[in-house]
């Protein structure tokens, strides 16, 4: 009959085809999840299983021949905002190069109030004359503030450069103090008449040389600045020092 005459392979052929299909439905379903939503008309499961198969086949390929799967590139973005914080930590000076950018003859850019501002401790304070007169860190920036007023060209020196890394968070070295007293009246401690001024022939000021050692922490920040008299001076040192040469009456000071 007709039926008997009909070949059976193109039976086989439809199974083979539907069970084809079946499997490339599932994988463009398994792909659908990470590619966009409009990979579902059947032009596009076709592609996104063939991709997700080669997805899958390429790494093993590259595997099998005995080649190195390459890293994957850093973003940019993080490539230069390393680079930027590498260059910062290393343009940030500490320690011995830290205290010389004031402490030997130059103003730092912004001025002394700033660098204090920037580089003191919450905790930092300033004694004088073996600790007879002591200052927490607002007293000492007033104190700066106030000389600055009435000496503006006031400028911390060290004439022997010997700026000395001591222990792990010390640093000495020998300092000498100058300006010119051609601003307001100077008073070195509250409750002492200030000096004034002289305006014909304003009073050049220099303080002896003083011994100096600065303690700073783990942030590299001030926190102690001990300056200490060295013998053989005439008696200048600290604000008083400044006070004593601009004319103070030396009695109205506090006595030790």
């Amino acid at each position: 009959s007709y039926r008997s005459l009909q070949s059976p392979f193109p039976k086989k052929v439809a199974r083979m085809q539907y069970r084809t299909s079946a499997l490339v439905v599932a994988l463009a379903i398994g792909a659908n999840a990470l590619a966009p939503a409009n990979i579902l008309s059947r032009r596009g499961m076709a592609q996104a299983a063939g991709a997700g198969v080669a997805a899958l086949v390429a790494p093993q390929v590259a595997n099998a021949k005995g080649k190195a799967m390459p890293p994957p590139a850093p973003k940019e973005g993080k490539k230069a905002a390393s680079k930027k914080m590498d260059s910062k930590a290393a343009a940030a000076p500490s320690g011995v190069d830290l205290i010389k950018t004031l402490f030997d003859g130059s103003v730092p850019a912004g001025g002394i109030v700033a660098w204090y501002e920037k580089n003191l401790a919450k905790d930092f304070t300033a004694d004088f004359a073996g600790g007879k007169i002591v200052f927490d860190r607002k007293q000492y920036i007033g104190v700066t503030k106030d000389i600055l007023a009435s000496v503006p060209d006031f400028t911390y020196t060290s004439p022997k450069h010997d700026f000395k890394k001591k222990g792990k968070n010390q640093v000495t070295w020998t300092a000498v103090v100058k300006g010119t007293h051609t601003g307001k009246p100077y008073s070195p401690l509250k409750g002492v008449p200030p000096a004034k001024p002289n305006k014909k022939a304003p009073a050049k000021l220099q303080n002896d040389p003083e011994a100096v050692t600065v303690t700073l922490n783990e942030a590299g920040q001030l926190t102690k600045l001990s300056v200490a008299a060295i013998k053989g001076g005439k008696g200048f040192s600290g604000p008083v020092g400044f006070y004593l040469q601009m004319g103070g009456d030396p009695s109205k000071l506090p006595k030790a």
